[in-house]
């Protein structure tokens, strides 16, 4: 009868055990406050105003003006008319730095209201040779370092 008394209370202390252990890697899973986030850009993102650019859906022959929100060697944030772009569609995208001209291929990532008519899209950059992202990385630098000054 001990031996029985015995067994029951080891294993009511296993599960005891198992359940905090469960509701503690419950807890690491969970999603952590904003201030806690990690930062997922893989490069630095220059903040540009009043700069315009062209996107065109690759399959389409139609341009539409966007503005130029920020713009990093991997990707750029734009804001253009509502429901302009969709999700994960391929784009052509035009935009001109100190006076070089930039044809890039990119894909939206990412879309948020920012007005009654106007959204801002994430847009990763795609297929972008290396030495088309070394020429832009060297316009990004210039520009940052005019900015600082």
């Amino acid at each position: 009868m001990y031996i029985l008394l015995a067994l029951s209370f080891v294993l009511l202390i296993i599960i005891t055990t198992m359940l905090v252990l469960m509701l503690k890697n419950n807890r690491k899973s969970q999603p952590q406050a904003q201030e806690n986030s990690i930062e997922r850009r893989l490069a630095y993102r220059l903040y540009i105003n009043n700069k315009m650019c062209n996107v065109q859906p690759l399959y389409s022959s139609s341009r539409e003006a966007a503005l130029i929100c920020d713009i990093s060697t991997t990707g750029i944030r734009i804001e253009a008319k509502s429901d302009s772009l969709t999700l994960k569609s391929l784009l052509l995208i035009y935009f001109t730095l100190e006076e070089e001209t930039f044809l890039l291929e990119g894909m939206v990532k990412r879309k948020q209201t920012v007005a009654s008519n106007r959204d801002q899209y994430g847009i990763k950059f795609i297929f972008i040779n290396p030495s088309m992202e070394e020429n832009l990385q060297k316009k990004l630098t210039s520009l940052t370092r005019k900015i600082a000054q």
